[in-house]
């Protein structure tokens, strides 16, 4: 499957869609790893592709710009 394909969120594509569990702490960061190696078992056996959610412990956070905040509110079916 392309790679294109596993990088959208509802009508949008591109690799800036693709998902990311972003951890507090180092505890959190180890079961969301765990969760998805539970997951990606039972998903390839029955054929579907690799999980690419992204997971990664929290580092600087900016907030985006003001036109970005709370985007599908203001843009019904954004």
């Amino acid at each position: 499957m392309c790679a294109e394909l596993n990088s959208r969120q509802s009508y949008d594509i591109g690799s800036q869609y693709r998902s990311v569990i972003i951890a507090s702490t180092d505890v959190q960061l180890r079961n969301a790893q765990a969760s998805r190696r539970r997951q990606e078992e039972p998903l390839s056996l029955a054929g579907h592709d690799r999980i690419t959610t992204e997971i990664e412990l929290a580092s600087t956070f900016y907030y985006a710009e003001e036109k970005h905040q709370q985007y599908l509110a203001k843009y019904q079916g954004g």
